[in-house]
């Protein structure tokens, strides 16, 4: 049998390794190394992706508004007006996403039945007309919301985007919204047809208010599809200004569209579509707040921070911890064991009924010489948290406003989130 190691030898080696791990994390070891730049290739002019440019954008509002706003892009637009839309982008130097498509009527009584070569031809025509057209940065394929059921729907869809792609010298990325219902299951569907998948995250509209785990459910199934596909296509957020909050809720908005953004982005989004910026009835009374709260992510994302880029290009890493110390650790997205059908089974049958996430949640990134860190609390209740794993010489500041983090040397950053709170922290060699 081997002879135990003495007790003061085992003192001793615990030491030693604690002094070299101090000593590689006070100067900084291979934390700060250069992490790989994946987009060193592409154009910096060019929208995402086929460009650096990270896509902040909105249906239906004012070009000249959103540039002097920090958004990247505007559109899509609907209705008739969509070359008209085309035009005031190009004067404000905005990239856009141009309609094209066909009044298929498959929601009325006597859908259009076209063959297929009679869609590609139609739409070849559209594309045509335009293609020339740089600004256009996207194609954006209606009708929305095809039914992959549906055979003849999902055939025109197929037909389509066929006629997009063999028309376009540019090759430009082909997006159609999905409703916020869909699962992955059903974004494979129509994500076979597209480069782009988005489906609706409209928290308060789709009744999860207080529940706004629902981003973090709704990338996943993106990000899922995008994996399904083989990871080709690219999943984006598109998140809701669309409806009035109670007037005595109006003070939380802010903090709910930063929680909705940068939970997004967190779990996988590259790029951000509002629906909607056109200031419609039902959310006239708080509107400036939704679009302030809005521009205000859209200046960190894409202005002198770069914080987009970060998400875009991004190396992912697990060197930092996150630590809950207090508050919930999990937030229910939905109870399916108090609906009425649920009342007649028993305990065992009811497992896995309740769909929980944890309450905090967080990603590690590489860009360049720093390191970054996004944390979100999904909960509707203060959390505590301690941050470790960042060398002591670390100078660390607000990534979203540059503020210095007094660390004072230590080896962990403990801090409070307020509920739907978000912390993003930047790591840099001091």
């Amino acid at each position: 049998m081997k002879s135990p190691t003495p007790s003061f030898l085992l003192t001793a080696l615990a030491a030693v390794q604690f002094f070299l791990c101090s000593q590689t994390a006070a100067a900084g070891g291979g934390f700060f190394d250069p992490a790989p730049d994946p987009a060193a290739s592409l154009p910096a002019d060019r929208i995402y992706p086929q460009g650096r440019i990270f896509p902040f954008s909105g249906y239906s509002g004012k070009p000249d508004r959103e540039k002097a706003n920090g958004f990247t892009m505007h559109g899509p637009v609907y209705g008739n007006k969509k070359f008209e839309a085309l035009e005031a982008n190009e004067k404000a130097g905005l990239p856009f996403p141009y309609t094209i498509g066909l009044d298929m009527k498959f929601h009325s009584d006597k859908p259009l039945v076209l063959t297929e070569a009679e869609i590609k031809e139609a739409i070849t025509k559209q594309v045509a007309e335009v293609a020339a057209r740089t600004n256009i940065c996207w194609w954006y394929l209606a009708p929305e919301e095809i039914r992959y059921w549906r055979k003849n729907e999902i055939a025109y869809m197929k037909a389509a985007s066929e006629a997009i792609r063999a028309a376009d010298p540019l090759k430009r990325p082909i997006w159609m919204y999905d409703p916020n219902h869909r699962d992955a299951k059903a974004l494979v569907q129509t994500g076979a047809n597209l480069d782009l998948i988005g489906k609706g995250c409209y928290v308060n509209y789709a009744g999860y208010q207080d529940r706004r785990v629902w981003v973090r459910w709704g990338m996943e199934q993106e990000v899922e599809a995008v994996r399904q596909l083989r990871g080709r296509r690219v999943p984006l957020l598109v998140p809701e200004l669309c409806k009035d909050p109670d007037p005595a809720l109006f003070s939380q908005i802010p903090a709910w569209v930063r929680h909705d953004v940068y939970c997004g982005l967190i779990h996988g989004a590259k790029g951000v579509v509002i629906w909607s910026l056109f200031k419609r009835t039902g959310v006239r009374q708080s509107y400036d707040i939704w679009y302030e709260a809005y521009a205000t992510a859209a200046r960190q994302l894409t202005g002198e921070r770069k914080l987009g880029e970060v998400f875009l290009f991004g190396e992912s890493r697990r060197d930092l911890t996150v630590k809950q110390l207090s508050g919930p650790t999990t937030v229910t997205l939905a109870d399916k064991t108090k609906t009425a059908e649920a009342k007649s089974l028993s305990e065992r049958e009811k497992t896995g009924m309740s769909l929980k996430y944890p309450a905090v949640s967080w990603r590690e990134l590489a860009r360049g010489t720093s390191r970054y860190l996004f944390v979100c609390n999904s909960s509707p209740e203060t959390v505590h948290v301690a941050v470790s794993g960042f060398p002591s010489s670390s100078a660390v500041e607000e990534a979203d406003t540059g503020a210095v983090v007094e660390t004072s040397n230590k080896l962990a950053l403990n801090f409070e989130l307020p509920a739907w709170g978000v912390r993003s922290l930047k790591f840099s060699r001091r």
